[in-house]
């Protein structure tokens, strides 16, 4: 390994036969991407009948850190490889095909993925033509897209898949990263059983595999594959002959490809960079709409209209459905079938929890390749200019989430009134109050990304929080995320039986809040938030957590720094005071 790298040195093997074009663009493509110190590049020309591409390869004789390798007599892809390989046995190796080419920092990439898990023994990136890892069409050889270069393409992936990765049943040989630690215990490509070239290194991949290694797709990188410039009209032959030695050698192998193909599960990653794409088409910006359905199909048509007709941004819509007993997840499976920017999560097989939902899709959806992440709940509408709002008043205040007013309507009886939550923020209100109800939730992805990562780590603590606005507010503010919260409402917010929180309004309300006042739920809740986010130790906190008779007084002579509305600051002060004379059971 170099001095002061945590990876081992790399040398990039490039084997030549013919087409001297094609040779010369692969080998321009790799000189002038970002190539470290650390990068050796070797070019074997394998006894090539073409005296253009032998006259190249002398023409790169002498170059800094470049070898050039001629065999006395052709020895085929299989061997010529493994001669690359055992050149020097301390580096990884990156196999490369002569038809391919590659931008930027590719190979950074690859390597920073080799290294992210312990047994990952071989990477692929992305292509236009490589099998399982094809784009934009999965398992088709493809075109670049109108427009693109392999620079753009490969920027596209960079951006909406950064640092991911997938694991593969096999690796892809056009471009196959091998770390040499893998390389050593598993041994070379099989130059028996192969011949001159195809499946070796699925083979490889397999044994890999056996001997608990994993093969993984590098997301976040393109190269560009023409395909069959090697073999020429031999190729199809070598494909037949190379299918047969590895059902010879592993008889499961076909199953495991089909079964991967079957479920597709590289389309997400796809669609993250089409939705790169589809914005550099517009200039607007991407907004992920995550939204938690359960027994909706009443209010749901309507809610789902309203998002998709948001103006301004582009909108992509990602639905989660909890196990229901109406037609919701039938509903939703038709609008991402029929709206391209529409996409249904498998099914949660829980039930009503509609906080935990939205937990998931913070979870499982795909931030990186958007601008900024907003809620929604089922049964709303939304104003037209919702999102577009929420965008320029973020920019507009440096802030990196945002909530508003909502105006509460009652369709029994035509009823509307305006929930005003737009009252200045103070120190502590955080703790004990949400900015708003969540379905007005827009934040930044800086912010989504963080909020992500931290939900993934702490899935046990965060799965007893039944209130997920609340949690969000308190988790950007306690990170130091500035939030606004505007005095326009930008929400029309139903009103009926099923709210699982509503306009805290009328008798009702009053009842419910008294109610949960006596079953402590309140304190359950706000000692749940304080131990996910670790804030026992803040001086403010301390002097009131765990609760306590003399904690709950502290809290009832410091209730402005806890609530914003005068009216509610009164109400949490008698509240303290209550349990401050009860005690808590």
């Amino acid at each position: 390994m170099s001095e002061g790298r945590a990876y081992r040195d790399v040398d990039v093997i490039i084997p030549v036969y013919r087409d001297v074009d094609v040779t010369r663009r692969c080998i321009a493509s790799v000189l002038a991407s970002d190539l470290g110190s650390w990068v050796n590049i070797v070019v074997i020309d394998d006894s090539s009948p073409d005296e253009n591409v032998r006259g190249y390869c002398d023409s790169l004789r002498g170059q800094a850190r470049l070898t050039v390798l001629r065999n006395t007599e052709n020895k085929g892809f299989v061997a010529t490889v493994n001669i690359g390989m055992q050149l020097n046995r301390s580096h990884d190796v990156l196999l490369l095909n002569s038809d391919t080419e590659v931008a930027d920092d590719w190979l950074a990439r690859l390597q920073a993925c080799a290294y992210r898990k312990p047994r990952t023994g071989t990477v692929t990136p992305f292509s236009n033509n490589a099998t399982i890892c094809s784009y934009p069409k999965f398992v088709e050889s493809n075109e670049l897209p109108a427009g693109y270069d392999v620079t753009r393409l490969h920027q596209c992936f960079a951006t909406a898949n950064e640092g991911l990765q997938h694991a593969l049943p096999t690796a892809v040989g056009f471009c196959m990263y091998i770390r040499r630690d893998c390389l050593a215990e598993v041994g070379y490509f099989d130059e028996a059983s192969f011949g001159k070239g195809y499946g070796e290194e699925c083979d490889f991949s397999m044994r890999a595999s056996a001997e608990g290694w994993t093969n993984q797709l590098a997301t976040d990188v393109f190269v560009y594959h023409e395909g069959g410039v090697s073999f020429g009209e031999e190729t199809q032959t070598r494909k037949i002959a190379a299918e047969a030695a590895m059902l010879r050698k592993h008889p499961n192998y076909t199953k495991q490809i089909t079964d991967f193909i079957a479920r597709d599960p590289l389309q997400s990653y796809r669609k993250a960079v089409d939705e790169i794409r589809e914005r550099g088409s517009d200039g607007l910006v991407k907004v992920a709409v995550c939204l938690a359905a359960y027994n909706g199909m009443r209010w749901i048509p309507e809610l789902v209209a309203s998002v998709l007709a948001q103006t301004g941004v582009s909108v992509f819509l990602f639905i989660s459905v909890d196990e229901s007993t109406d037609n919701t997840a039938a509903w939703a499976q038709q609008q991402a079938s029929k709206f391209s920017n529409v996409t249904l999560l498998p099914e949660r097989k829980e039930t009503a929890s509609s906080s935990h939902n939205f937990f998931r899709l913070c979870r499982d959806v795909n931030f990186v390749a958007f601008d900024y992440v907003a809620f929604a709940d089922q049964d709303d509408n939304w104003l037209p200019n919702r999102l577009v709002r929420a965008v320029i008043k973020l920019k507009e205040t440096n802030c990196e989430g945002y909530s508003s007013n909502v105006i509460a309507t009652w369709e029994s009886t035509g009823k509307t009134s305006l929930i005003d939550k737009a009252q200045p923020q103070v120190a502590w209100d955080f703790l004990f109050e949400s900015p708003g109800p969540g379905c007005t939730f827009v934040f930044t992805q800086a912010l989504a990304l963080e909020l992500q990562l931290f939900l993934e780590k702490n899935k046990i603590i965060t799965s007893r929080i039944n209130s997920h606005d609340w949690f969000v507010y308190a988790y950007a503010r306690t990170k130091g995320y500035k939030w606004h919260i505007d005095s326009q409402a930008t929400v029309l917010y139903r009103q009926h039986d099923h709210n699982v929180f509503g306009a805290n309004r009328g008798l009702r309300a009053w009842i419910q809040r008294w109610e949960a006042i006596k079953d402590q739920s309140w304190i359950t809740q706000i000692s749940y938030i304080i131990e996910a986010l670790d804030l026992n130790e803040a001086p403010f906190v301390k002097r009131w957590y765990p609760f306590s008779r003399r904690g709950f007084l502290y809290l009832a002579s410091h209730a402005r720094q806890c609530r914003r509305r005068r009216r509610d600051k009164i109400l949490f002060s008698v509240i303290s005071l209550y349990w401050a004379i009860r005690g808590k059971s």
